[in-house]
């Protein structure tokens, strides 16, 4: 990733940069380490209350080489929505009944929590052509 996305303000339709962290050649075309990508956000949500976390769903779609452009899509072997877990914590606050001011406290800790997603994230992109001719990718079994 080079853009910087958070849960709490990033919206569905949103652009966003990513690069290559590898060399290669797609049907002719060289692609080289560092290579600017851009994709859209297709899914965000925000953190809320009752320990729910925010997620985002990144959908890249294309390299830019040169002049050219090389049509990509996230590996369909990875999940393209991206969030973290609930802890054990905030699972079990979301059963405990207690009142007052210390409900407050575990209120704090039972909300969900954003999360961001910036430079450092990887994930994989497969490159795609014209779909009426080829297949976006093959996976053989060992």
């Amino acid at each position: 990733m080079v853009d910087t996305l958070d849960s709490a303000t990033t919206y569905p339709g949103e652009r966003f940069r990513f690069k290559t962290t590898a060399a290669s050649t797609v049907r002719g075309v060289s692609i080289p380490k560092g290579t600017i990508g851009w994709g859209i956000v297709r899914f965000t949500a925000a953190a809320s209350n009752h320990a729910r976390n925010g997620a985002i769903g990144l959908e890249p779609r294309y390299l830019v080489v040169g002049t050219k452009t090389v049509e990509v899509s996230g590996d369909p072997r990875e999940t393209p929505i991206q969030s973290h877990g609930q802890t054990i914590a905030e699972k079990g606050a979301g059963y405990v009944p207690i009142v007052g001011l210390v409900r407050s406290a575990v209120n704090t800790v039972r909300s969900g929590s954003n999360i961001l997603v910036g430079a450092g994230f990887t994930f994989h992109v497969i490159a795609i052509g014209d779909l009426r001719d080829v297949s976006p990718c093959a996976v053989q079994s060992p």
